[in-house]
């Protein structure tokens, strides 16, 4: 899902595919960003990761983690860290993403109890409209969780897509159409795939943990301290391993990309 802020801003919908690069561990950088005040664990057992390595299921070769079965490849599943959510999460992806370009399939693979994933059109779920579902999703009707009654709902739904394929899934499926919808503040994505799109619209987990992260900011008794951060242990690692290859290889990044996104 992408980023919006709490009234009526648009977002896009888009994954990217795990990247494979041969020299992939992540190096100290030099500007702080968000990413590295995250409490994320150490992602040390995926640098060790040499190459790809075949899906024990479904027996294709994938690198990291299999994004047709969302299991773990190269490790032991203990190694990897697993979140559990306060209300469950439904990603209802449309059936021309391709799956390896989908960052929602983190979210299946780090919180595995709390997280299914729906094909769209022929799979999604027939939600009922009593409101203990809401879609994040933004526009004029979108609320914050700031005005919505804590305990009031118990599923999350996030649409996996671009943003063209994004509203017209809410605009043509009369069960998406219907649920309420939930937004999140507007943040700055730190997503590595060019989109043609201002840096408002965040990657599909990116938006997902920003909700997780504002629903304990508006619902729970204590500060947050980092409950949620795993959720990016997939995306921080790919961000700074790309941080690092370009930084050390002295390539440029691509031009159609903000000139800052590298940090040199």
């Amino acid at each position: 899902m992408a980023a919006v802020n709490p009234a009526k801003s648009e977002a896009a919908l888009h994954g990217q595919q795990a990247p494979t690069l041969s020299d992939s561990t992540p190096a100290e950088t030099t500007a702080p960003t968000v990413l590295d005040d995250l409490r994320v664990s150490s992602t040390d057992v995926l640098a060790r990761i040499p190459k790809r390595q075949q899906c024990v299921k479904c027996k294709k070769s994938v690198m990291y983690f299999c994004y047709y079965c969302y299991g773990v490849v190269g490790c032991d599943r203990s190694e990897i860290p697993t979140v559990q959510l306060p209300v469950k999460l439904d990603v209802v992806k449309h059936v021309k993403e391709k799956d390896g370009k989908s960052t929602a399939v983190h979210a299946k693979i780090l919180a595995p109890d709390d997280v299914e994933i729906h094909a769209y059109p022929d799979n999604v779920p027939d939600y009922d409209c009593s409101g203990r579902t809401l879609l994040l999703f933004p526009g004029e009707d979108a609320r914050c969780l700031e005005d919505i009654e804590p305990g009031s709902f118990d599923r999350l739904v996030v649409i996996d897509g671009t943003w063209n394929q994004a509203k017209a899934m809410v605009r043509y499926s009369p069960v998406l159409g219907r649920l309420p919808k939930v937004a999140i503040r507007a943040q700055r994505t730190y997503f590595w795939r060019f989109q043609n799109l201002d840096d408002g619209h965040l990657a599909t987990i990116e938006a997902i943990y920003h909700f997780y992260r504002e629903y304990h900011q508006a619902y729970a008794t204590t500060p947050y301290n980092g409950e949620y951060d795993d959720l990016l242990f997939y995306f921080k690692y790919f961000y700074d391993m790309i941080q690092k290859k370009y930084r050390e290889s002295g390539k440029n990044f691509t031009q159609r990309y903000r000139g800052d996104y590298i940090r040199y």
